[in-house]
């Protein structure tokens, strides 16, 4: 896992090189029933995927339980983490709801055992949500009215009493 500087150096690197391609690029065709989509669009796709799974995913290539709590208990770690994520998509989508989608993923109450993110699911998502919000112009989800991360983080926290410190923290 790198360090959260270097991720989120990277983040704001891809999304300055996204910048300045994407005025030269145009849009990029996908065929079938697939839309249209920027190359910025796609880049800050990938980019915020990248920073995600540098910063919290596994070594099996997944967010997870263990990925919520490291966000939860490195509140530093955490407030730069979703500066580079805003910095990167933040004209796209509301970081707050972003992150609340990712928390319902991976904490489903309707199971017993929390599930996984695949670093390929995020991005498909990402892809999909970032070039919606591209075509209609607006900022999604429209409102934008999500919970804080203190707000996620309270339920997943507050039961264990504290953050468990493991090997990653």
């Amino acid at each position: 896992m790198r360090s959260i500087t270097t991720a989120a150096a990277f983040a704001i690197a891809a999304s300055l090189a996204a910048g300045q391609e994407s005025g030269k690029s145009g849009k990029g065709s996908k065929s079938g029933d697939c839309t249209d989509c920027s190359v910025d669009t796609l880049t800050r796709a990938t980019t915020v995927t990248s920073l995600a799974f540098e910063t919290y995913g596994n070594e099996n290539g997944f967010l997870d339980f263990q990925s919520l709590l490291d966000f939860c208990c490195n509140k530093d770690e955490r407030d730069v983490f979703l500066a580079a994520v805003e910095f990167t998509q933040g004209c796209l989508v509301y970081t707050d709801c972003l992150l609340a989608e990712t928390f319902a993923q991976i904490d489903d109450p309707s199971s017993n055992k929390p599930l996984p993110i695949a670093e390929g699911g995020f991005l498909i998502a990402a892809v999909n949500q970032f070039c919606l919000a591209e075509q209609i112009g607006e900022k999604l989800p429209i409102g934008g009215d999500c919970p804080t991360p203190d707000e996620l983080c309270a339920p997943i926290v507050a039961p264990l009493g504290a953050c468990v410190v493991g090997p990653d923290n």
